[in-house]
C-alpha cells in the first residue's frame, strides 16, 4: 500500500513567528523645571512604531517563469501560475489551485499558495496553502496532495490579503519566498465565538512562505 502523503516527514510545516516592527520607546524626559510644554528629544506620549505603515514591502507579481525547473537547477523557485498546464493536483485535494495562484518548488517539494480574494475554504480570505506535494523526476508535482486547510490567526483576526507577491524567485540560489500581505481582520466564521478573544489589532501583517534549496520543509514566517 502506498504511504499516504500526509504522513511523510518532509510534509511537516515549520512555523516561524517573527516580529518585524520594533516599537521605538518614547523619550518621556521632561525639559527643565518650570519650562512648561518643553519635551525631551523623543517627544512625550506613548511609544510609536516608527516603521508603520511601511514595515513590509511587496515583491513582484510574476516571479519565476519556470518554477518546475528548480529540481534540475538544484534551486528553490517561486512564481505565479501562468496557465493551467502548471496545475497538477489529484482528485483528493480540498481546494484546487487556479491560474494566478502561486507555486513554490525545489527538488523535493511543490507547494501551491492561494492568491488574494475570496477563498474556497472556511477562512474566506486568500493567501492560504492549497496543496503540498512531492516533486517528480521532471520537477513537476506528482498530484498526490491531500492537504486540507490552514488557519493562522492572532487573537480572533487573520490577514485579509491586499497582495500576494514573490519576494525572491530563487534565481540567486537562495530561498524562494512568497509574501502574503494585508491588514488583520476578524475571522468571519467565528461569529459569537469571537467574544472569547476580545483583542482586535487591525495591523498590517504578513505571511512569508519560505522554501530553501534542498529543504524538505516549508517555513512560514508571520510578521
Amino acid at each position: 500500500m502506498r504511504t499516504r502523503l500526509r504522513y511523510l516527514p518532509w510534509g511537516l510545516v515549520g512555523l516561524l513567528i517573527g516580529l518585524s516592527c520594533a516599537d521605538d520607546p518614547a523619550d518621556n524626559t521632561a525639559g527643565p523645571a518650570g519650562a512648561a510644554g518643553t519635551a525631551g528629544s523623543g517627544g512625550g506620549g506613548a511609544g510609536t512604531a516608527s516603521c508603520l505603515p511601511f514595515c513590509f514591502e511587496a515583491g513582484t507579481v510574476d516571479g519565476s517563469a519556470e518554477p518546475f525547473g528548480a529540481k534540475a537547477a538544484k534551486q528553490a523557485r517561486a512564481g505565479r501560475v501562468r496557465d493551467a498546464s502548471q496545475i497538477v493536483v489529484g482528485p483528493d485535494v480540498r481546494q484546487r489551485p487556479v491560474v494566478d495562484d502561486y507555486v513554490l518548488a525545489n527538488e523535493h517539494l511543490v507547494v501551491y499558495i492561494e492568491n488574494k480574494g475570496l477563498s474556497d475554504g472556511y477562512t474566506r480570505f486568500g493567501g492560504d496553502i492549497l496543496a503540498v506535494d512531492r516533486a517528480g523526476d521532471d520537477g513537476r508535482p506528482l498530484g498526490l496532495s491531500r492537504y486540507g486547510e490552514t488557519l493562522m490567526g492572532i487573537s480572533k483576526e487573520m490577514i485579509d490579503p491586499d497582495s500576494v507577491t514573490v519576494i525572491n524567485d530563487g534565481a540567486d540560489g537562495k530561498a524562494a519566498v512568497v509574501r502574503v500581505m494585508g491588514k488583520l481582520k476578524p475571522i468571519p466564521f467565528l461569529g459569537s465565538l469571537g467574544a472569547l478573544f476580545p483583542r482586535e489589532y487591525g495591523l498590517l501583517a504578513i505571511y512569508d512562505y519560505i522554501l530553501e534549496p534542498g529543504s524538505e520543509r516549508l517555513k512560514i514566517r508571520l510578521g
